[in-house]
């Protein structure tokens, strides 16, 4: 489903997929500035599906882990990270009703719509506030030991994930390559 809806190929253009991403679309500019259309590297499956996971980790460690990393790492005074977290946090909020009146009339409809950008967000938000109570975001104080028993115990359900996702990437690469060879066909 998340392959399908959320992180398909169709990402490197203006699509439904990329509007389903709500107010986070913006992370996928760049994306579509780099790879066009139909491209190797953004409809070949598995060698796409890899670059989107990339993709979307870069823009976690960008938006979501970054004052964590700047406070403990770089400042080495983790008195900024809480304020931080509360700026970025009205900046999120700001910037989802500022771009709630750009979308496409179809994706501002009155009755409630939740998109998956609007999700990421929300779990934004409740991470700040976990930040705050905390001093850490999630998973991120954990022991050098203890987050590879982590990574090790999530990798299971998460290549499970990857696998339909790969799964959905084929089947989206061939029934373009169908579609195309039917259109080249009529002609």
């Amino acid at each position: 489903m998340i392959g399908t809806f959320y992180l398909g190929p169709d990402l490197d253009l203006r699509s439904n997929l990329y509007y389903r991403w709500g107010a986070l679309r913006f992370i996928w500019h760049p994306y579509q500035n780099m790879l066009s259309h139909r491209s190797v590297w953004s409809h070949f499956p598995l060698i796409s599906d890899i670059i989107r996971y990339i993709w979307v980790g870069v823009m976690y460690s960008i938006f979501f882990l970054s004052p964590y990393i700047l406070s403990k790492y770089v400042l080495e005074d983790m008195q900024y990270m809480n304020a931080a977290y509360l700026l970025l946090t009205i900046a999120v909020l700001l910037y989802v009703t500022a771009t709630k009146k750009k979308l496409p009339k179809k994706y501002r409809k009155k009755r409630i719509h939740v998109d998956f950008g609007s999700v990421v967000l929300i779990l934004f938000i409740v991470n700040s506030a976990y930040v705050l109570i905390n001093g850490h975001p999630f998973f991120m104080e954990l022991k050098d030991h203890a987050l590879a028993d982590e990574l090790h115990r999530l990798w299971d359900p998460f290549s499970i994930f990857f696998l339909g996702n790969v799964l959905a990437t084929t089947l989206h690469s061939l029934l373009d390559m169908l579609s195309t060879g039917f259109k080249k066909m009529k002609k």
